[in-house]
């Protein structure tokens, strides 16, 4: 089995976020998620938790060979890293009512 390719994993990354926070998805223009919302109890949580590492992990060992993709690896994986520190230690989903 080959490595997915970085657009590959790209498009995978947005499918992951849309799917754990349509919301976003809906405001980003993605209409397929509308009639849902995100989905937060703690085995969600620990399912999208696990699903962001493993992305991430797919991130940081594809290769890129052009300095604009280096850039968006970069920025999609401050991303992934932002939403696993804000799930495990912030949980904003366990801490405000209004999330």
């Amino acid at each position: 089995m080959t490595a997915p390719t970085f657009r590959e994993l790209v498009r995978a990354y947005l499918d992951l976020r849309w799917r754990l926070d349509p919301v976003s998805a809906t405001q980003a223009g993605v209409r397929e998620h509308d009639a849902r919302l995100g989905a937060f109890t703690r085995a969600d949580v620990r399912l999208a938790v696990a699903a962001l590492k493993a992305t991430a992990a797919a991130f940081e060992e594809c290769e890129t060979g052009v300095l604009a993709d280096e850039i968006d690896q970069t920025a999609v994986l401050n991303d992934l890293r932002v939403g696993v520190a804000r799930l495990e230690k912030e949980r904003p989903h366990e801490l405000n009512p209004e999330f």
